[in-house]
């Protein structure tokens, strides 16, 4: 199995995992598909399982954690894509959301 493979696996098991209520098991499923992006140097897909990871986090009510992922997937992607991608217009509407209307 190749590394895009294995990321996409890791990601439907944390997403499925995700709505099951498992919290923990989504959490460790996309966590490992963040590590193994980034060791294959695949900071647009790494930025991408970040933002699904910080669902998770917020989810679960770890605002913190989803804020620094969310904002970790955010800083990956200007760097690499700029800030003019649909995929960095909604990692930044999760964390306007998660920030509440009080924030904004």
């Amino acid at each position: 199995m190749g590394v895009w493979d294995s990321m996409r696996e890791l990601n439907g098991k944390g997403m499925a995992a995700l709505n099951a209520g498992r919290y923990e098991d989504a959490i460790y499923a996309l966590r490992c598909a963040v590590r193994l992006a980034g060791r294959a140097d695949q900071g647009t897909a790494e930025a991408a399982l970040r933002n699904n990871l910080a669902l998770v986090f917020q989810q679960a009510g770890f605002v913190e954690e989803a804020e620094n992922h969310f904002r970790v997937a955010m800083y990956q992607l200007a760097g690499r894509t700029g800030r003019a991608t649909p995929l960095y217009g909604a990692i930044a509407r999760n964390l306007a959301r998660l920030r509440g209307p009080a924030a904004s």
